[in-house]
């Protein structure tokens, strides 16, 4: 069948991109691969006559990423003094005015040096994607911020750069550097990651082979709620989804605790059929004293969630908790309750499974408790 001319004039004229696009390197832990990864993938565009430049990349000494780093464009850094000391850091102008198709841009969560144009990395790296210029970048998942707790409590460091949930979830495509917790070990006893001096102790320590195991399984369950978020996104879910939630009596250490707060974010990022993600209250949390105790203040809790998710939120004060999340969420095919454990943690509970059963008779009604 021969072309109209429209079909021609789309051949001859495609479409402009409204943003770049974002690919992100996932790793669980240091020394996996994410920036030789990226690298190899810059290189590979490159070849087919891609313009690729390099924004930053940290080579930590590797030979390995330095002799991909040497191959392609470098964008100088912007020097920045600071306290008497002269620091580099990315220069997200020289890169605008530069245009290039894609810019690498390695260690996400970093925090930039005070007198940078953004305080965080992942500021500069939205503002080039609102550029139209594409980014590759890479993160490790601790630096995610509602699994840095998590991470604590593993491996006893404490992280202190991290990016919020929403950013990861910002990208068109995650990629999971994956290695096994032996090779990164061997890698390790190799000198390709740490100095020598440094290898014994870091074996000993965060590259113990039971953290690895658990950061591993982390960074596994993220990628995997990514798919199933753009699954649900396209219509397409393969899995049970929540589409509702309602916080604790007293909310805001449920939303504060690393287990809770994950239990909430998975509630704000799933879609009712309304399209609209739901989070109900009971009004007497932050209304009423429980037993001489102050008010919860939770309303704080569920603003710090809207604020790090970035979603939309919904709020409605009712008597019957029930009801409300009924007249929230329509047709949901999963409800999940994040609480804690207290006095009050049966109250209003049968009441819920009545409504919910009676509203969605095939609906499910899981707890999850802190």
């Amino acid at each position: 069948m021969p072309k109209k001319p429209e079909d021609w004039l789309e051949i001859a004229s495609p479409p402009q991109k409204a943003r770049g696009i974002f690919k992100l390197f996932l790793g669980y832990a240091p020394g996996v691969g994410k920036t030789y990864s990226m690298l190899s993938e810059a290189l590979r565009r490159h070849s087919r006559g891609e313009d690729v430049v390099i924004g930053v990349v940290e080579t930590h000494g590797r030979k390995a990423i330095e002799e991909l780093f040497c191959q392609l464009e470098i964008v100088p850094r912007r020097k920045i003094e600071y306290k008497g000391t002269i620091f580099e850091e990315m220069d997200v102008d020289a890169i605008l005015a530069r245009r290039p198709d894609v810019v690498l841009v390695d260690e996400l969560a970093h925090t930039n040096i005070p007198g940078s144009k953004h305080r965080k990395r992942y500021e500069d790296v939205q503002e080039l994607i609102a550029a139209k210029i594409d980014v590759i970048s890479t993160l490790n998942i601790q630096h995610i911020e509602s699994i840095a707790p998590v991470v604590r409590s593993i491996t006893g460091i404490i992280v202190r750069e991290t990016v919020p949930d929403w950013v990861p979830l910002t990208a068109s495509e995650t990629v999971m550097v994956d290695l096994t917790p032996e090779a990164l070990q061997n890698r390790m006893k190799r000198g390709d990651v740490y100095s020598a001096e440094k290898v014994e102790r870091s074996l000993k320590n965060f590259f113990r082979r039971g953290n690895l195991i658990a950061l591993r399984e982390l960074a596994l369950r993220q990628v995997a709620e990514q798919v199933d978020l753009h699954l649900i996104q396209s219509d397409r879910t393969v899995s049970h989804r929540p589409s509702g939630a309602y916080g604790p009596p007293h909310g805001r250490g449920a939303l504060r605790s690393p287990r809770g707060s994950r239990v909430c974010s998975e509630e704000i990022q799933s879609k009712c059929t309304s399209g609209e993600p739901a989070i109900c209250r009971k009004p007497w949390w932050a209304s009423r004293a429980v037993k001489g105790k102050k008010r919860s203040g939770c309303g704080g809790g569920f603003r710090a969630l809207e604020t790090h998710h970035a979603s939309d939120f919904r709020t409605r004060a009712g008597s019957r908790l029930a009801e409300i999340l009924v007249s929230l969420c329509r047709a949901p095919i999963f409800a999940r309750v994040a609480r804690r454990r207290c006095a009050h943690r049966n109250a209003g509970n049968g009441r819920l499974k009545q409504v919910v059963a009676t509203a969605w008779p095939k609906t499910r009604l899981a707890e999850k408790w802190n």
